[in-house]
This record gives structure tokens, C-alpha cells and sequence, in this order.
């Protein structure tokens, strides 16, 4: 029963997040579509939802806009400068947030450094934890006595020698 569970629990929210990608497209304009689509989120998504999962007005647009750009011809470094270049908002002062690194080698260390940084966290503790348990810190009784029978004896008989360890 835990199993069914915990399946539908990681699972129902993967299945509610589905694209709709146009009827029209072949598997490299969808392979396209998916990556542009998931790849910017709209001004008005405070979350960074990408347009792909976004049901807002200007996340639908932009798909439009994609659907559009696509069926054009434009490959995706074309598209991506049109995304660049798009403005959105009453003012027309709200650009695209992108959400996925771009191309280029220091986007794409930059983008990289954080999951690094953070598995390099966890590696760090999780062999500090290895060897704090690899090391024997408690004592059994009969180490403690011996250890300290000198100390004790001396305390029953009245003579208080400093421990030694």
C-alpha cells in the first residue's frame, strides 16, 4: 500500500504537467518546440514557471509566438535572439527570463556551479559522518576500569591521585 503511495505521489505531479504541443509539428519541430518552451518563463510568473507549464495569457502568447517562429523555418539560435529581443507588458518593458543556460561555456559552467557546490556539501559531510563512526569514542566498562582502577583505588583508600589516561 506504501508503494502505491508513494508511485502516485511522484507521479500525478509529472502527469499534470504536460505540454500541448501543436498537432502540425514532426518530432524535430516538437523536440524544438519543448526546448524553447521550456527554456524562458513570462514577467508575470514570479515562480520562473517555464511557458511550457505556465497557463498564463503572456505564457500562452509566447507559445504562439514559438508555434509561429517554428513553422517559419527559424532554427533555435534564430528563435532564441527573437526571445532576446522580445518585449512584453503595457510599457513594453518586460523581457523573457530565461531558465535554462544558454550555449555558451560560461553560461553553462555558471549555470553548473550551485548543483556542484551543493553535491560537494553533501559528499563532504556524508564522509565526515563515514568517519566519525569508523572511530571508537566510547569506552566499554571494563576499559574504563582499568584505565582508571589506579584513580579509583585511591579514592576509596582517601589518596587523590591525579587520573590517567
Amino acid at each position: 500500500m506504501r508503494c502505491i503511495f508513494l508511485l502516485f505521489f511522484f507521479t500525478l505531479p509529472l502527469l499534470a504537467q504536460q505540454q500541448v504541443i501543436p498537432d502540425d509539428f514532426n518530432d524535430a519541430q516538437t523536440r524544438l518546440f519543448k526546448n524553447l518552451t521550456e527554456a524562458v518563463s513570462t514577467p508575470c510568473c514570479q515562480n520562473g514557471i517555464p511557458v511550457a507549464y505556465h497557463d498564463s495569457g503572456m505564457a500562452g502568447w509566447v507559445r504562439d509566438k514559438i508555434s509561429a517562429w517554428i513553422r517559419e523555418g527559424k532554427d533555435k539560435k534564430e528563435i532564441t535572439v527573437l526571445l532576446k529581443d522580445l518585449r512584453m507588458g503595457p510599457k513594453g518593458d518586460m523581457v523573457l527570463t530565461f531558465t535554462a543556460p544558454d550555449d555558451k561555456l560560461i553560461s553553462q559552467a555558471t549555470w553548473y556551479v550551485a548543483p556542484l557546490v551543493l553535491g560537494l556539501g553533501f559528499l563532504i559531510v556524508f564522509l565526515r559522518v563515514l568517519k566519525k563512526q569508523g572511530t571508537k569514542t566510547d569506552l566499554d566498562d571494563d576499559e574504563l576500569i582499568e584505565n582508571y582502577r589506579e584513580y579509583i583505588t585511591a579514592q576509596l583508600k582517601g589518596n587523590k591521585p591525579a587520573p590517567q589516561e
